[in-house]
């Protein structure tokens, strides 16, 4: 036990009295050539061009249009995005126009992994970004879907690289 010290007590009791800690030595100073680690998401962020690209590609196989992005040349986060107005077509047309297009059910463990709102669908692209889409599901099973959104990842979005990231 370093640092402790031990000893009987008056009544047998075997007690532990903490010393005066030695300091620790100072952290030694990084080598002038170091770069901390790259965030895992780099590509979609530093790559905006392709992931803009890639959005309106996805936007034009579901037959939506693109509403809104959620970046700015100012505002940067590691999932750009954007939304896509389905233009009245169904939930089931919107998936199906999703798989022929070769975007895959999103699965962790073979089990369908959905958000809240919607079911997720993932795809890599040729330019080796992924992509998440998600098919909000309508109020009312006989109404249209009321948005899609995809966002970009620069890993499986259902892989363990990405589940491991995303730990705080």
């Amino acid at each position: 036990m370093t640092g402790l010290t031990t000893t009987t007590a008056s009544a047998g009791f075997l007690c532990v009295i903490p010393q005066k800690p030695s300091p620790t030595p100072p952290a030694q100073p990084l080598p002038p050539n170091y770069r901390p680690p790259k965030d895992l998401e780099d590509p979609c962020i530093s790559r905006i061009g392709a992931v803009t690209n890639d959005l309106r590609k996805i936007a034009q196989m579901v037959h939506g249009r693109l509403t809104g992005y959620d970046f700015t040349s100012q505002k940067r986060h590691a999932f750009p995005g954007a939304d896509i107005n389905p233009r009245g077509q169904s939930f089931g047309q919107a998936i199906s126009r999703l798989g022929k297009n070769g975007f895959e059910s999103s699965t962790v463990l073979g089990i369908q992994w959905s958000h809240l709102e919607g079911a997720g669908y993932q795809k890599k692209f040729s330019d080796g970004l992924w992509y998440h889409v998600i098919v909000a599901f309508p109020t009312d099973p006989r109404r249209p879907t009321p948005q899609i959104t995809a966002h970009c990842h620069a890993t499986n979005p259902t892989g363990l690289a990405h589940f491991l990231d995303s730990i705080p």
